[in-house]
């Protein structure tokens, strides 16, 4: 994938909605070859203990891969499909900047 203009997003549906705006998906790229996502982190979320919460990477991940894979998949004539992320917790942060990218498995 590169950062140029031929970067592919799914004309039939407006994806900056909903759980993607509340949590500050910020979304950057996407083609039939993948996709990349960003989330500035802040206090909104924090766990009490003030570090991320691991269901917002899960959510991250899922998200990227379901456009990446909906992206392809309406490009090959499909209409959508549902990404399947299984998600490693390296080490606890508290701020800074998350980015997620996508990279198709099998089609």
């Amino acid at each position: 994938m590169s950062n140029s203009s031929s970067s592919v997003f799914i004309a039939s549906t407006d994806i900056n909605v909903g759980f993607n705006t509340l949590m500050g998906l910020d979304l950057i790229e996407f083609g039939p070859d993948g996709g990349r996502a960003q989330v500035h982190i802040d206090a909104r979320h924090h766990k009490p203990w003030g570090i991320v919460h691991g269901g917002l990477y899960c959510t991250i991940v899922e998200t990227v891969a379901s456009i990446s894979g909906t992206v392809w998949l309406e490009s090959a004539g499909g209409e959508s499909c549902v990404g399947v992320n299984n998600t490693d917790f390296l080490r606890a942060v508290s701020d800074g900047v998350v980015t997620a990218t996508s990279t198709p498995i099998h089609r």
